[in-house]
């Protein structure tokens, strides 16, 4: 049973996380895609998103979220 590539892709779409980068104010609609442009493993982006890593490449990381609500974990 194959999944058809095209719902995998809206069904990961609906559940992403939109990231924002607070040094350049990139922001990405997944640590997916900030990983891949920066190519790095997500988990390192998710762990700065929520205050349990280091800079990223020399980059932080929030989820857009908590930017806009200024929540920002530290």
């Amino acid at each position: 049973h194959r999944v058809d590539p095209e719902v995998s892709r809206r069904v990961a779409d609906q559940i992403s996380i939109p990231i924002i980068c607070l040094d350049t104010m990139k922001e990405y609609k997944s640590a997916v895609e900030a990983a891949n442009e920066l190519n790095v493993n997500p988990t390192n982006i998710r762990k700065v998103c929520i205050g349990k890593g280091k800079p990223c490449r020399g980059l932080r990381f929030a989820k857009k979220s908590d930017y806009e609500n200024g929540t920002i974990p530290e």
